[in-house]
């Protein structure tokens, strides 16, 4: 079976950018920047990450390219023994996790916008009401677990459609 690449340079550097900046740098970053000192905050933001974040993203690319395997199995051949294989299984672990928490924000999401359509949010006339709405929202197991099911739904039907003209192409790729 043939391993998969990115079929361009652009493609890659939006993923890779998505991956970084995440959800935390658009919802909460300017409340820590206005909370902890606006410009000062920035300067030790852009600091760490030039020197952690950049260095780190640069290793898993180039881990990925020379071994062109799974994070395990990547880091065991780099690395030459169980701990660093054991350091592999924890990336994906960690992407698993982070993953699971990303579903379920996007099941609020999808709460809120089935909400906005019905009309259920512009009645707030202050800030507590809106954090009252929240709370009451995903303090309700039902609405939460069937927004974050039926965001999973979605997702399981995307990648479907992504694998299934995958597969599509392949069978053309070899009929030619």
């Amino acid at each position: 079976m043939s391993r998969t690449s990115w079929k361009s340079k652009v493609g890659f550097i939006f993923a890779a950018a998505g991956s970084a900046v995440g959800l935390a740098n658009i919802w909460r970053f300017p409340y820590i920047v206005g909370k902890y000192g606006g410009a000062a905050f920035i300067c030790i933001y852009l600091a760490c990450l030039l020197l952690i974040g950049i260095p780190v993203f640069l290793s898993e690319v180039l881990i990925g390219r020379t071994a062109q395997k799974n994070p395990r199995s990547a880091f065991l051949e780099l690395g030459k023994n169980k701990f660093w294989s054991s350091s592999g299984t924890f990336t994906i672990i960690t992407g698993f996790l982070i993953s699971s928490f990303y579903s379920v924000i996007a099941g609020w999401v999808l709460g809120y916008l089935v909400s906005a359509v019905f009309g259920q949010l512009n009645h707030f006339s202050n800030p507590a009401q809106a954090e009252g709405f929240f709370i009451g929202l995903v303090s309700n197991p039902i609405w939460a677990v069937s927004f974050h099911l039926f965001f999973m739904i979605i997702c399981f039907f995307l990648l479907q459609q992504v694998l299934v003209i995958g597969k599509i192409k392949e069978l053309k790729d070899n009929l030619l």
